[in-house]
């Protein structure tokens, strides 16, 4: 490779390692899950996980939103919650982002292949100790036919925010970020539905009292019903950023669905009380999740020290992800990494890296 050329593609690459050192810098996965383990040991336990010899949350094979295995949960008439006469069947997961003041990004994906038969909560927080209930991810029968998915604040859902129709045999990413705050002016929600975001800095008491919550997620009925329903989940994620949770587009786009006064569907009304129950302690994370492929990556061989290969990495939503760097340069320092090679080195390093290695490229050339 030409003197001329090498200068070119380093001029390339510089700025792509030090924007890949800013996305990374600060930002912590503190929890997966991707039943790829092929057990559910990634959740703090759950709620009527088996009744009897029966099974009720299993890890499956098919369908799976990536990798080779999912979770699906099953509801029965028998699957009670007493003494509050409910109907569950739930796993927990025990966040350590929810004391006051801080915040949460929540990220899992869900599937279904028959319509709602009834209101069933699908995911949740609940506080420690209290056992409150205090926003709501549920889903519910659509007038005329169909599924509604709905989001609300308060215990059980009580406000209702937004709403959108469910399709059916198609994995649907929920993402949720949280203000924690027992105080209604100072905590806030946004949510996103497939790497849309539908509910944006929805103000409300995201804490019911000092404890801090978990989440929980399956079915959650009011009262028992006489029908089965399944629901599939996969790849959850927990993180204190928003790019890392969104780093796992969801197949397809979202219509950003209706807000309240418009949505279709009937919806119950408001309840108040216990919601009873909780589980808490710590938990292991699984592998990651993967998405869409971003843009080609950079090419190129040479004793200047960078060489690579094409195709992109897995992107943000909304945008493209970089290319795979590897190689060695002639002096000994060696590149290697999916996606963001840079990703555990400060954008500050790699800027000064770069400008020395343009100083350096003037004094050769100057003393030729």
């Amino acid at each position: 490779m030409t003197l001329k050329k090498r200068r070119t593609l380093w001029v390339l690459v510089c700025p792509l390692l030090v924007m890949a050192g800013q996305r990374s810098a600060g930002a912590t996965v503190v929890w997966r899950s991707t039943f790829e383990a092929g057990d559910t040991k990634e959740w703090n336990g759950g709620l009527n996980t088996t009744k009897g010899a029966r099974s009720n949350i299993d890890v499956v094979m098919d369908p799976v939103q990536e990798g080779k295995s999912s979770c699906r949960i099953v509801i029965h008439p028998d699957d009670t919650f007493q003494p509050y006469n409910q109907s569950r069947v739930e796993l927990h997961h025990s966040s350590t982002l929810t004391a006051e003041g801080k915040d949460t990004y929540l990220s899992g994906y869900y599937r279904m292949a028959m319509d709602a038969q009834v209101r069933n909560e699908i995911g949740y927080w609940e506080s420690n100790g209290s056992s409150q209930n205090v926003m709501d991810f549920w889903i519910e029968p659509k007038a005329g036919g169909g599924t509604t998915l709905a989001f609300g604040t308060g215990f059980l859902g009580a406000k209702r925010v937004w709403s959108t129709d469910f399709t059916l045999n198609t994995w649907h990413q929920l993402a949720i970020h949280v203000h924690w705050s027992v105080n209604a002016t100072m905590g806030s929600v946004d949510v996103w539905y497939d790497g849309a975001q539908v509910v944006k800095d929805e103000k409300a008491k995201t804490k019911a009292d000092a404890n801090t919550l978990f989440y929980q997620t399956g079915f959650h009925r009011r009262s028992p019903q006489p029908f089965t329903e399944t629901i599939f989940l996969d790849n959850f994620l927990e993180a204190d950023t928003l790019d890392e949770v969104l780093g796992m587009p969801a197949p397809g786009g979202a219509d950003g669905g209706v807000p309240p006064s418009d949505a279709g569907g009937s919806g119950d009304a408001p309840v108040s009380g216990s919601d009873g129950g909780s589980d808490s302690g710590g938990g292991a994370g699984g592998g990651g999740a993967g998405g869409a492929p971003g843009s080609g990556g950079i090419t190129g061989s040479g004793s200047g020290g960078i060489s690579g290969t094409g195709g992109g990495a897995p992107g943000g939503a909304g945008g493209a992800g970089a290319g795979t760097l590897t190689g060695a340069s002639s002096g000994g320092c060696a590149l290697a990494g999916r996606c963001n090679p840079a990703s555990l080195m400060p954008a500050g390093v790699l800027l000064a890296a770069c400008l020395l290695r343009s100083r350096r490229s003037a004094r050769r050339r100057q003393a030729r």
